[in-house]
């Protein structure tokens, strides 16, 4: 089945989840005071680890695309 990571930095948390034929695989936030940046690739390995995959087994990646600050949603 397709594995899909979504990513959303829209607001003070970051976040990332994995999800597959509707399940969720892995889910994760953290508010972090430095910044969306500093945890995120972090978060996409832990993610990617915790699920037994690796970036090549992923169908997609979804992204939040606000309402938001602009920075932060360019990090996603």
């Amino acid at each position: 089945m397709p594995v899909f990571l979504g990513i959303d930095t829209s607001g003070y948390t970051t976040q990332v989840a994995l999800v597959e034929n509707g399940q969720v695989l892995h889910e994760e936030s953290c508010c972090f005071a430095a910044g969306h940046n500093e945890v995120l690739v972090d978060m996409v390995c832990s993610a990617l680890k915790s699920a037994g995959g690796c970036v090549s087994d992923l169908a997609g990646v979804g992204v939040t695309i606000g309402p938001g600050m602009f920075t932060s949603l360019r990090v996603g």
